[in-house]
């Protein structure tokens, strides 16, 4: 123990890493407070983001996000195969190219994103197994990276 009170620069480090873990510590409860009176989906939109782009929010062209009905489609055990053959039969079923498939993605809202025309979105959105189509949107988290100096 001597050791450590007795080595200046491990000391330092000791300090450093110390106020790391604090300010980390206090940035992530400042930062990911959630409003108690703001909706539900404005939680969603604005917890715990730290910054945003300029472009935020911007739609992508042409590129869709499509969520299943979770009644209906029980993504939460899916492998990514089976994520895939799942978004490739639903554009089948709208006669919707299987290339327009971008990415899947499974879980407890389950879905794909895809590059569609609008009538091809409104195809899907008639679908009984899909729960939502909107357009996809470019959101970038900035994530904060502390470093210690030693």
């Amino acid at each position: 123990m001597a050791f450590f009170l007795s080595n200046p620069l491990l000391m330092h480090q000791i300090k450093s890493i110390f106020l790391l873990i604090a300010s980390g510590t206090v940035l992530l409860f400042a930062s990911c407070k959630k409003d108690k009176g703001a909706s539900n989906s404005q939680q969603q939109t604005d917890e715990c983001v730290v910054g945003r782009s300029v472009n935020d929010g911007t739609i992508i062209p042409g590129q869709y996000i499509i969520a299943y009905k979770s009644s209906v489609v029980n993504t939460r055990r899916m492998t990514t195969e089976q994520a895939e053959q799942s978004g490739e039969k639903a554009l089948e079923r709208h006669s919707i190219k299987l290339a327009a498939l971008e990415k899947t993605f499974s879980g407890d809202i389950g879905g794909f994103v895809a590059k569609l025309s609008t009538q091809e979105a409104e195809k899907l959105k008639t679908d009984e197994s899909i729960d939502i189509v909107e357009p996809d949107r470019i959101v970038w988290g900035v994530a904060l990276q502390l470093l210690s100096q030693g």
